[in-house]
């Protein structure tokens, strides 16, 4: 089976890529609705994109971007998780997801798509930025620890953009603080088990300048060993995105 994880950044030109991707499933970030031209030609979960406005019940709403997961072959069967009432709307996708021939056929697993959103600090503090992340980072990894059952057997794969690096930060406070993101996931037995390399660039630099890992992979221990993960981030293979796509290969 094969997926790829991809925060396509509000890219039209990303959705209508993803049918030719020859993959089962994309674990998606950072998507308004899909245009009506691929809408055909995949599934998508049935989350909304659009954020209704309880003083106008008759409009349809804020467009909202979010994350998905995307069915994307006939080779699996999708049972997507739509009662899962996420801290923060939008930042996470589940299903479960059973490959229908192979080796592996009758064997499902979890699949979560996650990226959190900026909150600012609360006025107490004396900070006025919005550049909070992990605190989002965290709700969500409570989330997914409500799918989790049986400690050492349960199957799963979540993926996205955590937007902190692994290691990384200005000073102890903060380089411990971000770890403090893998740590935790790695404690409710979802450890990081790749890419390394670059997954992203900003403004002021191309895929061949890009630097910044903010894309990752998280497995069950029970299937770890079974899964390759591969950052398409060659500059001819990059994509219509600031994010490169993650390859999730189980083998």
């Amino acid at each position: 089976m094969k997926l790829v994880c991809w925060n396509i950044g509000h890219r039209r030109a990303a959705w209508r890529s993803l049918p030719d991707l020859d993959v089962d499933i994309v674990l998606l970030q950072e998507g308004y609705k899909p245009p009506k031209d691929v809408a055909g030609r995949i599934e998508v979960d049935p989350a909304p994109y659009y954020k209704k406005d309880p003083l106008r019940p008759d409009s349809r709403g804020k467009a909202r971007s979010r994350c998905a997961i995307v069915k994307t072959s006939d080779r699996v069967k999708v049972c997507y998780l739509d009662d899962i009432q996420s801290s923060h709307p939008g930042c996470l996708s589940a299903a479960v997801v059973t490959p229908l021939e192979g080796k592996f056929r009758d064997w499902p697993i979890h699949v979560v798509s996650f990226c959190p959103q900026y909150e600012a600090y609360h006025p107490s503090s004396g900070l006025k930025s919005r550049d909070l992340v992990d605190t989002s980072i965290h709700r969500i990894i409570s989330d997914i620890s409500l799918l989790i059952g049986r400690k050492n057997s349960f199957r799963m794969i979540a993926a996205g953009d955590t937007t902190v690096m692994d290691g990384d930060g200005s000073n102890e406070y903060w380089k411990t603080r971000k770890k403090a993101v893998f740590d935790r996931m790695s404690s409710i037995g979802l450890p990081m088990i790749g890419p390394q390399g670059p997954t992203y660039y900003h403004t002021s630099q191309k895929p061949a300048t890009a630097t910044r890992q903010l894309d990752y992979v998280f497995a069950s221990r029970s299937m770890k060993n079974s899964i390759r993960t591969t950052a398409l981030n060659k500059p001819e293979e990059w994509g219509p995105s600031d994010h490169c796509r993650i390859l999730i290969e189980v083998s």
